[in-house]
């Protein structure tokens, strides 16, 4: 009985370790994914930054030419209202 107990015992043991093993090799294999994983998100959160980068230099680049279009339009405004005032001169001239 001793012996058939030892053997059940050994046995037990033998597939413990072989989980154990199997088990070893899965965390492995996840930690592994996890590393591919902490690469794929590291590299997606640097590109979005570059595009972040890229965005704010657009968005000024927008604002400034905004900003250029505005005066333009006030000096010709200026133009504009000059050309008109002198029409009604010229018409005060000539009438």
């Amino acid at each position: 009985m001793t012996e058939d107990y030892v053997s059940a015992v050994e046995e037990e043991i033998f597939q413990i370790r072989s989980r154990l093993g199997e088990l070893r090799r899965k965390k492995a294999e996840y930690e592994e994914e996890a590393s591919r994983n902490i690469e794929k998100r590291d590299k997606v959160h640097e590109r979005i930054k570059e595009i972040k980068e890229k965005n704010a230099a657009y968005l000024e680049r927008v604002s400034s030419l905004r900003n250029e279009i505005a005066e333009l339009r006030a000096k010709l405004d200026e133009v504009v209202a000059k050309i008109n005032e002198m029409r009604a001169e010229k018409e005060k001239l000539f009438s």
